[in-house]
């Protein structure tokens, strides 16, 4: 009989997870796959839940029914020993929405049942695990305010205030960034990504990086106020980054540093402040895609 072990977190996604995973359970054993369901209650509860998985051996899959971040603490937790998927039931759901990943709880069971395994590349950013994305200066800026108001379950509309008020005091922040021993870029706001897509479905970058190739893709944006800031990003709405203002690299080696600590995000969860040192691992994550994802897979 084919088991898969179910992490949900009941905070992401507005607190609806739980409900979701009994959904789920039930389509999975529709097509008979049993499940078992453990609850994170705490940051990092995900990470020793799926450690202890990985050892245990019972489950072929470990699927997080919640956002990115609850990925992220699997993927680590796991540290590429089982393959892992995630339901998405989060805000931004970002690497769900580049593998292709079923919303609905029918067609993700059918992912499962398909189990078609792609390894993607991941990063160590100051020896934490990062599935697709860090950003030091505004992003994480944003997150910092959303985070001191924050209580409980989050949507796209509690971000409005963090943002508007990140606008207000925008400064760039004085950032050198070197990729592969390159000599040092200077901006005021960085994204170092492996996706198309970053916050969401909102903003798209114009590559659509491989997501198995060692590298992940540098956006150095040197916009000089919020205005031209603003006018940079809403670029990315209409899928056009990079453009005006914002310098292009990839690299496997990335340093990030800064006159003055500046904080750094990784998968939408703050992480510390500069300096950023980054280690892209390649192929190190084995993870369940959809039938028309760009990842390829190994089955």
């Amino acid at each position: 009989m084919r088991r898969v072990l179910l992490i949900a977190n009941p905070i992401s996604g507005g607190g609806r997870n739980l409900r979701r995973a009994d959904v789920l359970a039930r389509a999975l054993k529709i097509r008979g796959i049993e499940s078992d369901l453990k609850t994170t209650n705490h940051r990092g509860h995900a990470i020793e839940i799926a450690s202890a998985a990985s050892k245990e051996g019972a489950h072929e899959t470990v699927i997080g029914i919640g956002g990115d971040g609850t990925l992220r603490e699997i993927a680590e937790g796991l540290d590429g020993k089982l393959p892992a998927a995630v339901f998405p039931s989060g805000t931004a759901n970002v690497l769900a929405r580049e593998l292709r990943i079923p919303f609905a709880a029918e067609g993700f069971a059918r992912v499962v049942e398909q189990r078609r395994v792609a390894r993607i590349d991941t990063a160590l950013c100051n020896g934490r695990r990062t599935l697709f994305s860090i950003g030091v200066g505004f992003d994480a800026n944003i997150l910092r305010e959303l985070e001191s108001v924050r209580r409980g379950g989050i949507s796209y509309l509690n971000y409005a205030l963090p943002i508007l008020k990140t606008l207000q005091k925008f400064k760039p922040s004085p950032l050198f960034v070197t990729a592969d021993g390159s000599p040092p870029t200077d901006c005021g706001f960085v994204i170092i990504s492996n996706t198309r897509y970053y916050a969401g479905p909102w903003i798209r970058f114009k590559s659509g990086p491989l997501l198995d190739d060692g590298l992940f893709e540098i956006y150095c944006f040197r916009a000089k106020s919020a205005f031209e800031l603003v006018r940079a990003l809403l670029r990315g709405v209409a899928g056009r980054l990079p453009g005006k203002n914002v310098i292009f690299m990839k690299g496997r080696a990335i340093s990030v540093e800064s006159a003055e600590a500046t904080p750094i995000q990784i998968d939408g969860d703050v992480a510390g402040t500069t300096p950023a040192a980054v280690a892209v691992e390649r192929r190190s994550m084995p993870i369940l895609v959809g039938s028309d994802s760009p990842a390829a897979a190994d089955h």
